[in-house]
């Protein structure tokens, strides 16, 4: 899949793995009972739980999919994350653990900036095609501006954009907190987080 993907009269574009360009992504609001992923974590749930993630801008957003064992889960990449450490010590484990099949399940890349992001997107698609992982990767979309967020459908595994920012009722705090401490380490490994 070619990750350099050019904007056409403005408009964004999506390619996935047929090569055609898909129309843009419905959108909804956050809500209050989805497992909440911030900037350097990764969540896993079964449906019918949703998982969601705020702001992205140069950030990469990694969901996986599996509709046979309903499985979602969600990852959220920054610029700091050691790609090959967490897809091996974290991602890998905790998909297998759950009866992920790797090479049908879907994965989608989104998010980031053109040029910024390219490394880290790049790191991202190599560690999903990896031998002995050869993950379905069914759609990889450059943003390329600040959205407000996603939400993964674990039940159906369709990815929609936030139409607002999440509110503070809808978010816990404290792992906010602690997630923020976290992002001045650089070279890091993504921090697992439960539902």
């Amino acid at each position: 899949m070619d990750l350099d993907l050019k904007l056409q009269g403005g408009a964004r574009k999506i390619r996935t793995q047929t090569g055609e360009l898909d129309r843009a992504r419905k959108t909804t609001c956050p809500t209050k009972n989805a497992l909440h992923i911030f900037q350097g974590e990764f969540g896993i749930c079964r449906s019918p739980i949703p998982i969601q993630t705020g702001g992205f801008n140069s950030c990469i957003v990694v969901t996986f999919y599996d509709k046979r064992c309903g499985v979602g889960a969600l990852a959220h990449f920054d610029v700091a994350t050691d790609v090959q450490g967490s897809f091996e010590q974290v991602i890998i484990p905790a998909l297998r653990e759950q009866c992920f099949d790797l090479r049908k399940g879907e994965v989608r890349i989104i998010g980031g900036q053109f040029d910024s992001s390219n490394n880290l997107r790049r790191a991202i698609r190599d560690e999903a095609k990896k031998p002995g992982r050869r993950m379905k990767i069914i759609e990889i979309d450059i943003i390329g501006e600040s959205k407000f967020g996603l939400l993964l459908n674990s039940s159906s595994g369709e990815v929609f954009e936030l139409s607002r920012s999440p509110h503070t009722d809808e978010i816990d705090i404290d792992r906010c907190e602690k997630a923020v401490c976290c992002l001045t380490e650089s070279n890091r490994l993504i921090r697992i987080v439960n539902q």
